[in-house]
């Protein structure tokens, strides 16, 4: 471990040192000028924001939004599908008495895996803070513990 960045602070705790833990503007190998971090950054934001005044959104259009849309209706055809075998809509009772104890049984990357849904939202369900459509809740069965 190097002495210099490392510095030893109440009970034995290491901390890096602020003024050794920037990066510096040499390359250590051949010594030539290199960017910064707020550099790269400040350039990458630059070149996204000539892009999109040039109406080349690489998040927004092209072969992204044909998948975007894609699965966007994809899931759309499953809900109507499920919904027209289900025209009673779940009671919320029955989800959390039988439904949410498994999900809370396992992981949010693992929910997130089974259900496609958000790591925010999984986490969210997991809590207990939102109930998934029931399209969803099915898929707890294939959800193994943690």
């Amino acid at each position: 471990m190097n002495p210099t960045l490392w510095k030893t602070k109440n009970r034995g705790n290491l901390i890096k040192t602020p003024s050794t833990c920037l990066t510096p503007s040499t390359c250590f190998f051949c010594g030539t000028c290199r960017p910064t971090p707020t550099e790269i950054t400040a350039k990458g934001r630059e070149a996204l924001r000539r892009r999109r005044t040039e109406g080349k959104d690489p998040a927004h259009g092209g072969s992204a939004a044909v998948a975007r849309g894609s699965r966007i209706a994809e899931t759309q055809r499953a809900i109507a599908a499920w919904e027209a075998k289900n025209p009673t809509p779940p009671d919320s009772a029955v989800y959390f008495r039988d439904v949410f104890p498994r999900f809370q049984a396992v992981s949010v990357p693992a929910i997130v895996r089974t259900t496609g849904l958000s790591s925010s939202y999984c986490a969210m369900i997991r809590r207990g803070l939102r109930v998934p459509h029931p399209l969803c809740a099915n898929m707890d069965e294939t959800l193994t513990p943690r």
